[in-house]
């Protein structure tokens, strides 16, 4: 019984120090890192499992954030890892992210978790006209019909109502349904 204690005990420090800061107010303060504990704060809230990571706490880690959640997005990591960086790196912002997010978004080599997460960083990032532009081609071209109702929320949330439902009426009765909440946003 002791054992299971202890190590009960043992787990909670090591957790203690890995879990994230306690969600804020609405009020981002950027915390003072050094770059290792950016490192470490951005490995522990990639490594998060069922957990997701509000735009405030990613904030918080700064733009010094911004180049370590590049390289990862651009990586050959883990397709849910990469797709964590790219939600934390439309939280963060930063000069290449708009670009970033614009590449994989478009990629048909890409995994499709990783064109999703672009596609929506995409929505956080750009304004509407340049989201237009970059989401177009994958509203309307994608293969992945995850990808094409993807793009279609997102656009629905900035107003392009006309062409989502455009899109929705060229798709097969079948795959209609995931257009839903795009279409539901439109009403």
């Amino acid at each position: 019984m002791n054992v299971f204690l202890i190590a009960a005990l043992l787990a909670g420090v090591g957790a203690s120090r890995q879990r994230p800061p306690p969600a804020d107010d609405g009020k981002t303060v950027v915390e003072q890192l050094s770059p290792e504990q950016i490192r470490a704060r951005i490995n522990g809230y990639l490594g998060s499992i069922d957990t997701a990571i509000s735009a405030s706490r990613w904030r918080a880690l700064g733009p010094q954030a911004a180049p370590v959640l590049e390289e990862i997005a651009r990586s050959q990591a883990l397709p849910t890892r990469r797709a964590k960086a790219l939600e934390g790196l439309s939280a963060v912002g930063g000069p290449g992210a708009a670009e970033l997010v614009t590449k994989l978004a478009q990629s048909e080599d890409e995994p499709q978790i990783v064109r999703l997460a672009a596609v929506r960083g995409a929505g956080r990032l750009m304004p509407t006209g340049r989201l237009w532009t970059l989401l177009r081609p994958v509203l309307e071209n994608s293969r992945d019909l995850q990808l094409r109702a993807g793009a279609a929320e997102v656009l629905a949330h900035h107003g392009r109502c006309g062409a989502v439902k455009a899109q929705a009426a060229r798709e097969k009765d079948e795959e209609r349904e995931a257009f839903g909440r795009a279409l539901e946003k439109c009403r």
